[in-house]
């Protein structure tokens, strides 16, 4: 590796393991340590490699990852940046790594091998005593922030469970409910009007799951932290999108022969004698209906993927389940329809991963669905 200039014995001191010590102690041991550079991606520790040397950070950060026995997959545990120690409970066990460290940046870092420390320590007694007791401090701490995480994931481990009983009900629930949505759809033709009670019934199921668990209500994307911001950035964000559906029918007038009266805009929606009326009608059941479909799916179904699922794509296979779940609630109302809506429902999942809030999803779902399907009417598209 390159070595670089790095000032050792400032980092010492800076250290929790070394900072008691004195300044000639730190001059002396500074002496033996061995500066290192690499770049991002690299491992500095294998899991189950013999211990050798103990590691500190001077400048950059890395990952502790821990390897399951079954799967062979690794899962990040904790991070590490400037200070941190690595490979203490070495010098006291010598047992082999327990876990990975690979740099999730550029790194710099020093490290001394356990037979240069501990020659050090037998000659300083006091140093010795220093050092294995703000060890013994670290490894404290440590013993304190794994005892949290098992609770932790015995407790994700219980959510997970009544997750999967609901999702699993409510599913059935959805099956069951197919030959009536069906029904009903011969004789209407707007989706808001179909889904609607049905999304009442799943609302409350999800409410239901939502109370149940001890999750904090943000994981399920309620919560009004920066709303204004995701508010504006939802419409921001929306504009291109009404942009290029408009394009797509004027392509499709131009081109075919989907739509007979060659109008862009729904002219009857504005000139009838009830318009008023329409459009607050639909206005209303929008502002009922898209909340709804985005609890269901994007805070009860996304949000519980993406803090219960763990490895390197859970926020894309949250996202993919998320949006074909939303893709088959339209389903039985028509096939064009769930298909027309999957590259939506991909969009929606990619801002609900980016906001964590239903606020902005929903003020975009309302808009780009009012414009889509009421002024642009391109319900012909689907029914």
């Amino acid at each position: 590796m390159e070595k670089i200039s790095v000032d050792i014995k400032n980092i010492l001191k800076n250290t929790t393991v070394f900072s008691t010590l004195s300044t000639s102690n730190i001059e002396k041991i500074s002496q033996k340590f061995i500066i290192h550079t690499a770049p991002s991606n690299t491992i500095l520790v294998k899991e189950g490699e013999e211990s050798q040397s103990l590691i500190i950070i001077a400048q950059g950060d890395a990952e502790v990852l821990k390897t399951e026995e079954i799967t062979k997959q690794s899962h990040a545990i904790a991070k590490l940046s400037q200070g941190d120690v690595i490979g203490e409970l070495g010098l006291l066990s010598k047992e082999p790594r327990s876990a990975s460290i690979v740099s999730s940046s550029q790194i710099t870092y020093i490290s001394i091998t356990y037979t240069d420390l501990e020659k050090f320590m037998e000659t300083h007694l006091k140093a010795k005593s220093l050092l294995l007791l703000h060890i013994a401090k670290i490894m404290e701490k440590r013993l304190k922030h794994l005892n949290y995480t098992t609770v932790r994931y015995l407790q994700l481990q219980i959510e997970t469970g009544r997750f999967l009983v609901m999702i699993t009900f409510m599913q059935i629930t959805f099956v069951f409910s197919l030959s009536g949505i069906a029904y009903i759809a011969k004789s209407v033709t707007s989706t808001t009007y179909l889904s609607v009670p049905l999304l009442f019934v799943f609302f409350f199921f999800s409410l239901y799951y939502i109370k149940r668990t001890n999750m904090p209500l943000s994981t399920y994307g309620l919560t009004s932290k920066n709303g204004w911001r995701y508010s504006f950035e939802s419409v921001a964000i929306s504009i291109p999108i009404c942009i290029i559906i408009f394009f797509v029918k004027v392509f499709l007038i131009k081109f075919t022969n989907i739509f007979p009266s060659k109008e862009i805009f729904n002219s009857s929606l504005f000139q009838s004698h009830d318009s008023l009326y329409q459009i607050t009608i639909i206005c209303l059941l929008y502002a009922i209906g898209v909340p709804l479909q985005e609890l269901l799916n994007r805070g009860g179904l996304q949000g519980a993927l993406q803090n219960f699922l763990t490895g390197k794509h859970k926020d894309l296979i949250a996202i993919m389940i998320s949006t074909l779940q939303f893709s088959a609630m339209h389903l039985p109302i028509s096939q064009k329809l769930a298909i027309g809506v999957l590259p939506l429902g991909i969009f929606w999942g990619w801002m609900f991963l980016k906001q964590r809030s239903l606020l902005g999803v929903t003020i975009s779902h309302i808009i780009i669905g009012i414009f889509a399907l009421n002024i642009l009417d391109l319900k012909k598209l689907f029914f």
